[in-house]
Order: structure tokens, then C-alpha cells, then sequence
């Protein structure tokens, strides 16, 4: 029965939910579909140009079956969004542009694969340890790297030589932290040592099992180092272990399941530590994962994001603290041959960089990255590929990302109209944030450049000021 302030039966007006199609309404709230035409007062049909969102769309006339919604739009998966892009947060964003270069120093460790790296904040420098050469001997030799060359280090003491053992930054206490490795196929470690900037020290040598290919991450926000699973000789952990600067525990709370070779990382801006990837089985490809999973201090949680990295082992990550991105790229697939694709998780969804993948590293095993604070770039060190170990460094780091100054974005690279660009100045009606070539300077044509070409003159059709 259609009464009260109703507009049909039992709906519209201010009292009851809003009317289906067709049903008598007075004005657009009280239809379902946010259109009320006028003259016939009845509730219209959604449609993509009718000026308001409904349907199946995630925006105002586009998304669902509509077209697809431009950057900055709602959406609800990462076919809403334009293909250059994705889904992040329910908002449509560019994809990364990443780019990879290769670098040449003039002197680099001996080929390997699997050396523990990682950044000491104190020292500004990536340190090297160890790792494998293609003969199989265990390597025990220090390098730092200072954003240009490689310097062999001599300390008084230092570790047994290993391979694949994991490193973080202890922000609690301002030192390098390195965790287990193996000193053979069949002989894997539970040592924890620092780096003082000249020499090693062992903090313990127990307390924890042994293993390799272990996820490590030094938590900030709860002054503990996070460590999860890890391979040792046939054998595989799916346990959490919390080290608080004198002793090692292990928490009640539930974990993922057994893996190894996943690779863990600490996202200062959302104080979670980010876990993706791994296998569950040594000799069994087919085995690796695509999760997610993060810690939140007390306990783990398998995160859902609108789209993933296709299933790895080996795979290489690290964390970009400017731009606040979790970088992972490389490794081993379930199928196939070695990945060479790159993506970054915000988050909130992972993103597939435009143009990172061919021109950067040869997909291979024990490839280790880290975040090169001198450079603001990612450093990678290739590792076992097609029979041959490596020690080729790569650089990564991205363009076209939001930007208030140089300092946001990798050294070598400026912001430019608010985005971080290859050039320092893109000129009289030029820009660098054209969607056509986000990151690089391109023409602006028929339209204003504001700030060199606005006011009274627009840029022609042939990006002349007039």
C-alpha cells in the first residue's frame, strides 16, 4: 500500500528505502537508480550518461559496464580503471612507471648468488656479505657499497662464509642485523650478528632453530625483529620468532603456513611488516604462493588485495620509504622460467610497473635488493641464471609519482609538476605530467602551461605560445 510520504508502494519519500525502476518517485532520492525523470515522475533506468552513479558502475557513468573511470575515480576492481592502471584503496591510480638501469662500477665482488645485503642508515651504505660462487664454495668476504663503488672491508671478526641468510636495520638500537644461511647444503645456522660499521659481533648463536631463506624484518614501531619460516635441509618452519634486542620468543598468536625463499620487509608508513611469496616444497616448483600476509605486532594477517604478483619463490623485495611502496620483482614461478616482471604494493592492491621488467634484471635465483638511501633507488645484485652466477648491480626507482620537491623522488630525477620527472625542466609549454607520457617531458598543445604559458596565451596545436 502506497501511504504516508511514500511515492509508490512502499518506498520513496523520507521514511522508506528508495523505489526500483519504473516506480512512481518525485524527485532522485527516491530512486535506487538516483534519476528521476522528469514529466513522467518515474524512476529511470540506469544508464552510463545519466549524471549519476548506479548500476553496476563504481562512478558517476563509468565502471561495471560502463567505460572505464579515469584516475582519481571509484572503482571497485581493476577493471574499472583504465589499462595503463589499477585499482588501489577503491580509487583508479597510474600504474608505476619503473625503470631499470644497469649499472658498472669499475670493482664488484666475485660472482655469487644469495649474499646476505642490506642498508646501514648510520654509515649511509649497502653492506655485502657472503654468499655463493658457481663452484659452490661458501663465501665469508664484506663490501659496502656508497651509492657508486664497491669497497672490499677487512674486519677483525667475521662470520663463517654462507649463503642465503636475510638482513634488516634495527632502528632500535641503529645496526644491521644478519640471520642465519647455510654453510652447506646440509648445514644451516642460527646466528645473529650486527654490523658496527667497521667489524662483525655475534649476538646469539641459539634460541631459535637453524635455517635459510628465511623472511626477516625489523618491526620499528614494536622495537622487535620479525623472522617467519625458512628452509633447512628437507625440512621447512611456519613459525614467528621475535628477537627484542637481547633474546629471541615465539608468539601463541596463529601463522601462515610452512615456506620458504618468501622475502619480508618493514612498511614504516603503515607500521606493518609486508610478507609475499615463497614455496612450500624445495623440489617442487609448482608449490610457490602468491600471498600476502602482514604482521601487526602481535599477530599475522592474510591481506585480499584487488590484484597480486603471480606466484613466486626467490623472488627479490625491498622497501622504497619515500615513495612508500614495497618494490618485489624477479624470481621463480610456479610454471615456467625465471620472472623478470616488477610490481609494488601500496598497501592496499599491488601495481605491475609500465616498462620495469626486459630492460632490468634477467629473472634468476638468489637475486638480493635492497633500498639504497644514498641514491633514493633500489640497488639489486643478480644472482644465478641460466648456469652462471653474477654480480651485476641494477637500479631501480620509478617516474611520475607525486612530489612537493627533488628530495621525493631518486636522486638523478626531479620533481616537475608535482611529479617526479627524467628532465629538470620541461620548458615553455611543456609538461611532465601529460597521461600520454607520465614522467617525461611532452609537448602541451592547445591548452594552457601554467606558469610559462597561461594568462592571456594557450599553447597552440603545435606547442608554440601564442
Amino acid at each position: 500500500m502506497q501511504n504516508g510520504a511514500e511515492t509508490d508502494v512502499d518506498c520513496g519519500g523520507s521514511a522508506c528505502g528508495a523505489c526500483g525502476d519504473t516506480k512512481k518517485c518525485l524527485q532522485s532520492s527516491d530512486c535506487q537508480s538516483k534519476v528521476c525523470t522528469p514529466g513522467t515522475f518515474t524512476c529511470a533506468v540506469p544508464k552510463c550518461n545519466d549524471g549519476a552513479q548506479n548500476g553496476s558502475e563504481s562512478d558517476v557513468d563509468c565502471g561495471g559496464t560502463c567505460t572505464v573511470c579515469g584516475f582519481g575515480k571509484k572503482c571497485a576492481i581493476g577493471a574499472d580503471c583504465p589499462a595503463t592502471g589499477g585499482c588501489s584503496g577503491n580509487k583508479c591510480v597510474p600504474t608505476p612507471v619503473g625503470v631499470w638501469k644497469q649499472l658498472n662500477p669499475a670493482n664488484k665482488p666475485s660472482p655469487r648468488q644469495a649474499p646476505g645485503m642490506g642498508y646501514d642508515v648510520s654509515h649511509g651504505y649497502v653492506v655485502l656479505f657472503g654468499g655463493e660462487n658457481c663452484g659452490g664454495t661458501h663465501l665469508d668476504d664484506t663490501y659496502t657499497w656508497n651509492g657508486s663503488t664497491w669497497t672490499a672491508v677487512t674486519p677483525t671478526t667475521k662470520p663463517a662464509g654462507r649463503f642465503g641468510a636475510a638482513m634488516a636495520w634495527d632502528t632500535a638500537n641503529q645496526r644491521l642485523l644478519m640471520f642465519g644461511g647455510a654453510t652447506s647444503p646440509v648445514s644451516y645456522l642460527a646466528e645473529l650478528w650486527t654490523w658496527t660499521g667497521s667489524d662483525w659481533s655475534l649476538l646469539s648463536s641459539g634460541g631459535v632453530g637453524p635455517r635459510g631463506w628465511t623472511g626477516f624484518a625489523f618491526d620499528a614501531a614494536h622495537s622487535q625483529a620479525v623472522l617467519y619460516g625458512g628452509y633447512h635441509y628437507f625440512d621447512y618452519d611456519a613459525d614467528t620468532q621475535l628477537w627484542n634486542g637481547t633474546g629471541w620468543s615465539s608468539p601463541t598468536s596463529g601463522t601462515p603456513s610452512k615456506r620458504f625463499s618468501h622475502t619480508m620487509v618493514y612498511d614504516a608508513a603503515r607500521s606493518r611488516v609486508v610478507m609475499f611469496g615463497g614455496r612450500t616444497e624445495a623440489n617442487t616448483q609448482s608449490s610457490a604462493l602468491d600471498e600476502t600476509w602482514e604482521w601487526t605486532g602481535a599477530f599475522w594477517t592474510k591481506v585480499t588485495p584487488t590484484q597480486s604478483p603471480p606466484a613466486r619463490s626467490y623472488q627479490s623485495m625491498a622497501y622504497d620509504p619515500i615513495r612508500q611502496r614495497t618494490v618485489v620483482t624477479c624470481g621463480i614461478g610456479a610454471t615456467g622460467p625465471y620472472l623478470t616482471d616488477t610490481w609494488e604494493y601500496d598497501g592496499k592492491t599491488w601495481l605491475k610497473t609500465s616498462n620495469a621488467g626486459p630492460s632490468g634484471p634477467a629473472g634468476g635465483f638468489g637475486n638480493t635488493m635492497v633500498w639504497d638511501g644514498v641514491n633514493r633507488r633500489m640497488l639489486m645484485i643478480n644472482g644465478y641464471n641460466q648456469g652462471s652466477c653474477n654480480t651485476t648491480e641494477f637500479e631501480y626507482h620509478t617516474l611520475a609519482t607525486t612530489c612537493a620537491s627533488d628530495n621525493d623522488c631518486a636522486v638523478g630525477t626531479y620533481c616537475v609538476d608535482a611529479v617526479c620527472c627524467a628532465s629538470a625542466d620541461c620548458g615553455v609549454c611543456g609538461a611532465c605530467n601529460l597521461p600520454a607520457s607520465p614522467g617525461t617531458c611532452d609537448v602541451v598543445k592547445n591548452a594552457q602551461d601554467p606558469g610559462t604559458c597561461d594568462g592571456t596565451k594557450s599553447c597552440d596545436g603545435a606547442g608554440l605560445c601564442q
